[in-house]
């Protein structure tokens, strides 16, 4: 994967925005939150202003609704999609993302994006400053197949119709998200840590959901 953090191109008009952006991906966010015309926005439209970034801030993109105070009720299906290509791509050793164009003609008004971005941001912006490149290790190669993995079961998690089942997977998403575009392998292995939480969390859930139902069967019919 080509290097996020490679010094930004001089700002000129005939620059693309990814190219001129800022280096931090907080920046990067609120100029394509502020600058897209559009009344509204497309998964495509963010993919071309996010270029070399793509794979690590699709990821946080996609997990930002579930994220605090966000939470946004019904998206986490809808996010779960894109998600599991972007794993799947990350497992695969791609350099840039490819998205199918049923997935990238998806849109939200423009005015509803530079709100999501409005919250987004400052969280972004304050883990960003807890995050450095380090361990390199973690994120290349192997580590960053290995946290392809990770989000490839956590995209499986979100789906799932468990009260606030969605915060852990997203926050360890989040993580990886981060540790992908600041090639930080310590945000890596906190995001494995927070993933296997997770689904210990869900397991939990879900066995106990299933012992209460076969309890009750058993009240209800004597079986």
């Amino acid at each position: 994967m080509r290097d996020p953090q490679a010094a930004a191109a001089p700002m000129d008009a005939n620059v693309p925005l990814a190219a001129a952006a800022p280096r931090r991906t907080s920046e990067v966010l609120s100029a394509l939150a502020a600058t897209h015309a559009g009344e509204r926005i497309s998964v495509g439209d963010i993919v071309r202003g996010l270029g070399d970034r793509a794979f690590g801030m699709l990821l946080f993109a996609f997990a930002a609704p579930n994220l605090p105070p966000l939470g946004i009720p019904g998206l986490s299906s809808v996010c779960a999609v894109p998600l599991l290509i972007l794993a799947l791509q990350l497992m695969a050793g791609r350099a840039e993302p490819a998205l199918p164009g049923w997935v990238t003609a998806r849109s939200m008004p423009t005015a509803a994006f530079r709100r999501l971005m409005a919250y987004v941001v400052p969280w972004l912006a304050g883990a960003e400053r807890l995050v450095r490149p380090r361990a390199a290790i973690a994120v290349s190669g192997a580590g960053e197949r290995a946290a392809g993995g990770a989000v490839a079961v956590l995209a499986f998690v979100l789906v799932l119709p468990i009260p606030f089942g969605n915060l852990l997977p997203a926050i360890a998403i989040a993580l990886f998200a981060l540790a992908i575009v600041e090639r930080d392998g310590l945000a890596a292995l906190a995001g494995h840590g927070v993933a296997v939480v997770s689904l210990a969390v869900v397991a939990g859930v879900v066995v106990g959901s299933a012992e209460i139902a076969v309890a009750a069967w058993r009240y209800l019919f004597g079986a």
